[in-house]
Formats: C-alpha cells, structure tokens, sequence
C-alpha cells in the first residue's frame, strides 16, 4: 500500500518539476527594466546624482530601506569620480551591492555594472539624460534609467526574473520620483535667486560681480 503512494508522490513531484522547468525555458532569459521621468531642471543639476553613485542614498528607495541599519556599511574606490569608481553598500539584513562605472559622459550618460552579494551574476544599468526643454525657467529634462541581466537557462533563475520584474520596475519608478523631488526644488531655489538678483542689479549675479 504504501509503495504504490509512494511512487505515486515520486512521480508527481518529477512531473512537476519537468513542467516547470519545460515552461521556464519559455520565459524571457533575460530581465529588462526601464523607467524614465522628465524633470523641471537641466541635466548638469541632476546629472551628478546619478553619476556619483555615492550620492546614490539620497533618493535611490533601496538605500532608503536599508541605509537605517546599524551594521549598514559603505565603502568606496577607484577615481573620486568616471569610470572605474566603485561603491559597495552592505548590511546583514539587505545583503550586499556593488556598483562599478563602465561609461561616464557628464550630463549625458553614465553606464554601471552591478553585482548582489555573491552571485556570479552581473547587471548592466545605465542613466541617459535628454534635454526636453531648455531655459532657466522652462528647463525640463527626461531621465531613463535602464536595467538588464542575463538570466541564462537556469529555470530557477527564470522564474524568479519573472516574477521580480515588477517589484524592480517599482522601486526604480520610486527611486525617479524621489531623484525628482529632491531636484526640481534646487533647481527652483536657483531660478529664483537669480530672478532676485536680475531685479536687484538688473543683471545675471555674475554680471554683477564682474560690474563692480
């Protein structure tokens, strides 16, 4: 009796796990995230924000939910700034994360490679910045921040790609809209000093300076 229910569960689970692996390779072998937000400021403002990936706990909504905890460690190395800069934030609870930068180009472009913990895997995220509009006043810029790794034909690995897609995209669309609010309002404390200034002097401050 109970070698028949024992062969019976056998067999379920083989089948189970044939499925699931039959299905996996019919998953995307690779994961692709994307989300872009315009901004109302220029992109040498936001730029750095992106392009030094130390001032990445600013606005970055991982860093937010982990930078609190009390082993939470940061460490740094390469250039102070470009390519070949590195930074690796760890802590017990969040694991660890290191970016390296594989592209600079100032307040256009600025591509990385990311590694998580121990995996062997490594992702490939870049920032692209596009003037929408120019002007002081009417300065917009669109920020796309892209997301890619290979997933491989571990099936394993392609079902969990599968269902982080949407939490991942999440987190990047919160992480622009905190990238937003923590730009639009530099940028506007700026327009208006120099809107101030250009009532008080009847010129750019720089203008100014160079006047007297």
């Amino acid at each position: 009796m109970l070698k028949p229910l024992a062969f019976a569960i056998g067999a379920g689970f083989v089948s189970v796990v044939t499925v699931t692996f039959v299905a996996a390779q019919f998953l995307p072998g690779q994961l692709d995230v994307s989300q872009e937000l315009e901004m109302a400021a220029p992109a040498d403002m936001i730029f750095p924000y992106v392009g030094k990936p130390r001032l990445w706990p600013r606005w970055s909504s991982w860093h937010q939910a982990h930078d609190t905890a009390p082993d939470w460690k940061e460490t740094y190395g390469g250039p102070a700034v470009g390519v070949g800069m590195w930074v690796a934030w760890a802590s017990e609870t969040s694991g660890q994360r290191k970016i390296k930068i594989a592209t600079y180009e100032p307040f256009q472009r600025m591509a990385y490679e990311m590694t998580i913990g121990d995996s062997s895997r490594s992702w490939q995220g870049r920032f692209n910045l596009t003037t929408a509009k120019q002007g002081e006043e009417n300065a917009l810029t669109r920020v796309l921040w892209r997301l890619q790794t290979d997933l491989g034909w571990n099936p394993v690995a392609r079902i969990m790609g599968y269902f982080s897609t949407d939490a991942l995209s999440e987190e990047m669309k919160t992480s622009l809209s905190n990238l937003q609010a923590q730009v639009e309002p530099e940028w506007a404390m700026i327009v208006d000093a120099r809107q101030k200034s250009r009532a008080l002097y009847g010129q750019n401050p720089t203008e100014a300076v160079e006047a007297q």
